[in-house]
């Protein structure tokens, strides 16, 4: 029996160049998604003055999409199963391109809405999709890393959204738009589906081959992996409402519905949404600078996130984190309550408050996502908890502007700020570490989440409530 580096296991679990290009190609629809999302922030100024747009136009616009994305979200449901990661991919192309030519031509307001709403339902579906794709493609070891890359790519879509808004009209960024998503869908045709799909779907000789494409190694060094993979699968049964009472899904489920809950109730996209007009407010003068220099920031902060998620895992990265953006938001809160309070504190605090999301739950809770669901169900979970997502994230961009009204800046900031510090808790209580645990065993981890007091996290180290509450009595471990 071989180990070490020249085992079949080690072999087939390596970072292979087509892994990295399919993951990058993957990473063209996430561009995509940090455009839709950031694209409204530097154009509305320019809507506000040649469409003669009031506050009540500009909230629904920066906020359709998410409508649009439930719907694309709900869609993806069923057709992630039936069809397949890789043509749910490919398919997204066409709602973006729709909508982003709608947009670019539109001179009427609903054209507007109805071009926002269509790159939504793009956006819905590839939102949970692309992590699905790149996680069922992954070695255990990287796919922390891999699925860190994504979230770059929303970021730079971000970055792009804003750099080109400085120099371009509404029409030309909404052309730009259309470019890294359709050299995705084509792109994509070079690539194979998800081996964990063609398994469950019989199509036994393609998920070998799939294999073998992605690990860059033959058919018997595979086979580890692939008799896993299969063994999985053939003990799941149809999916049914009776399987939402299995705490291998309700569980996973739970955790992923609340850090999506979370990372839209965190106020990061209303911060980000709604950057140049805090920006204006605060004193600063030449915002949509500022504006670029803080997607700057997030694009810092998820780069390091990349490199060091699959060093300290998970929990970490979103503890600590969402501890720093609970004290940003405080102390942004206190700028705007505070008269004569100083414009750079504003700045400092609003970038370590986007420092930290970018470096924890922004990826990390897509991250967790597309990883702690079975096979037979991760399409479906996945989807589900992504419908919660664009839910709340419609919730927070639509009505901004009514907790400003009524809350105060400052108010909003620190009902923020206190969703950043329940995010903590939650994590420290109910999270369990999957750094380095394969698609297969994270089943298996949430079957038995009473026994994770000697997995490899912050809790084993620092003890944690969730260790005591379902832990069994130290006298029956022993009798048994």
């Amino acid at each position: 029996m071989q180990s070490g580096k020249n085992s079949p296991r080690h072999r087939s679990s390596r970072l292979t160049k087509t892994l990295i290009c399919a993951t990058l190609t993957a990473c063209l629809g996430a561009v995509s998604f940090g455009y839709v999302m950031e694209y409204a922030s530097p154009v509305q100024k320019d809507l506000k003055e040649k469409l003669k747009w009031n506050s009540e136009h500009v909230t629904w616009f920066n906020s359709i999409h998410a409508l649009g994305a439930m719907v694309g979200s709900f869609i993806g449901l069923y057709t992630i199963d039936r069809f397949g990661r890789k043509f749910n991919m490919i398919m997204c192309s066409v709602p973006f391109v729709t909508g982003w030519t709608v947009i670019a031509g539109a001179k009427v307001t609903s054209l507007f809405y109805i071009g926002r709403f269509m790159t939504g339902v793009g956006l819905g579906a590839i939102s949970f999709t692309v992590p699905v794709y790149v996680a069922e493609i992954s070695p255990a070891r990287y796919r922390g890393a891999l699925e860190s890359v994504l979230h770059i790519g929303i970021n730079l879509g971000g970055f792009l959204a804003y750099s080109l808004g400085a120099g371009l009209n509404w029409h030309w960024l909404a052309i730009a738009a259309a470019v890294p998503i359709t050299a995705m869908a084509i792109l994509m045709l070079a690539f194979p589906e998800t081996p964990r799909w063609l398994i469950k779907n019989g199509r036994i000789n393609e998920a070998r081959e799939a294999l073998v494409f992605f690990r860059k190694t033959s058919v018997e060094e595979c086979e580890d992996e692939y008799n896993e993979i299969r063994r999985t699968l053939e003990t799941d049964e149809r999916i049914s409402l009776r399987e939402f009472t299995k705490p291998t899904l309700y569980r996973p489920l739970i955790i992923s519905m609340m850090l999506l809950f979370f990372h839209q109730f965190s106020g990061t996209n209303a911060v980000m949404t709604y950057a140049s007009t805090m920006l204006l407010d605060a004193g600063f003068s030449n915002a949509n600078a500022v504006e670029i220099a803080i997607v700057a920031v997030r694009l810092t902060g998820t780069g390091i996130s990349c490199l060091i998620v699959d060093k300290v895992g998970r929990r970490i990265l979103l503890i600590i984190p969402a501890v720093v953006m609970c004290t940003s938001m405080a102390v942004l809160g206190a700028s705007r309550y505070c008269d004569h309070f100083p414009r750079s504190i504003t700045l400092i605090s609003l970038c370590c408050f986007i420092f930290g999301f970018a470096l924890g739950i922004g990826p990390m809770a897509w991250l967790v996502m597309s990883e702690i669901f079975s096979t037979k169900v991760r399409g479906v979970a996945s989807g589900m908890a992504t419908l919660v997502n664009w839910l709340c994230c419609f919730i927070v961009i639509k009505f901004y502007d009514d907790m400003v009204a009524s809350m105060h800046s400052y108010g909003t900031y620190w009902f923020f700020a206190a969703v950043c510090f329940a995010c903590a808790i939650f994590v420290f209580v109910f999270l369990p570490e999957t750094k380095g645990k394969t698609l297969e065993e994270m089943e298996e981890l949430f079957a038995n989440h009473r026994y994770l007091r000697n997995t490899d996290s912050f809790r084993s180290k620092y003890g944690g409530i969730d260790s005591i509450r379902f832990s069994k009595p130290r006298n029956k471990e022993q009798h048994q």
